[in-house]
């Protein structure tokens, strides 16, 4: 009978760690899984921010722009290239690589 309990404990043990290991594993999926929502809702904020921040920065060249069509019955490209030069907006915002006039025909609509 003692040989029966004797030969029986490497089975439970095995069972016994086999058991552990898998609780300890299913434990590091969830910390892991938590850790990447973490870290990807962290960049998508870092994202969003950015965003917002350059909308910012944009928007008010974007209202002088509108504002100047607004202001008057017409203009020739040559003040438009004034404007713009006067403006730097191509030195002082490097990401807008061109800022274009085209004087379209409304009449055929």
């Amino acid at each position: 009978m003692k040989n029966k309990v004797i030969k029986g404990v490497p089975f439970f043990l095995f069972f016994v760690f086999l058991i552990s290991t898998f609780i300890a594993w299913k434990v590091t999926q969830r910390v892991i899984e938590e850790e990447v929502g973490k870290n990807f809702n962290y960049e998508v904020q870092v994202a969003k921010h950015w965003m917002q921040d350059r909308l910012n920065l944009y928007l008010p060249i974007a209202l002088g722009i509108r504002i100047f069509f607004e202001s008057g019955d017409g203009f020739t490209a040559n003040e438009w290239s004034t404007y713009i030069q006067r403006l730097e907006l191509i030195d002082k915002y490097p990401a807008i690589s061109s800022i274009s006039y085209i004087k379209t025909l409304l009449a055929l609509f």
